[in-house]
């Protein structure tokens, strides 16, 4: 695989924002979706999903279409507190 790790993390992300963009933002906004991600970021869909929200947010004076949820497990939280 050409190119270092982080072009090939960037042009993931661009794919992804393109995808979500052109294909599940119309269906969410149609539908006033709840959209739940992964918490994480790390997560390559979560960081898209933020990136088109973000837009979106801004052209709508400051709220989405559909909800966004982002969802985390706080496991090694709870297993610190034994």
């Amino acid at each position: 695989m050409k190119g270092s790790t982080e072009e090939n993390a960037k042009k993931t992300l661009e794919s992804m924002v393109l995808f979500i963009q052109d294909s599940i933002v119309p269906l969410a906004i149609q539908t006033h979706a709840v959209v739940i991600v992964s918490g994480i970021n790390s997560c390559t869909l979560t960081n898209a999903f933020g990136v088109i929200s973000n837009e979106i947010r801004k052209q709508s004076g400051g709220t989405l279409p559909y909800k966004l949820i982002c969802i985390t497990a706080e496991t090694p939280f709870w297993y610190s507190m034994t």
